[in-house]
């Protein structure tokens, strides 16, 4: 058998793997456990799967890009 070396897993954003992630504008807070259905994003939804160019469902001011981590 061939030795195979394993590959390198894809380096982890650390925002991505918190679960609630909070506006600081208006103080949404997207917990992926809930999800945001009527943004179409059901329960479960990770904050990596929410696409870059979302914007706060609430005040529409902040894209994802300005929430902030829940711990």
């Amino acid at each position: 058998m061939p030795d195979v070396e394993p590959q390198a897993a894809p380096p982890v954003n650390l925002l991505d793997t918190v679960a609630k992630h909070r506006c600081p504008i208006c103080r949404y807070v997207y917990d992926q456990a809930v999800g945001a259905p009527a943004e179409g994003f059901p329960a479960g939804t990770a904050w990596a799967d929410i696409p870059d160019n979302w914007c706060c469902p609430d005040c529409g001011v902040r894209e994802k890009i300005d929430f902030e981590p829940v711990r």
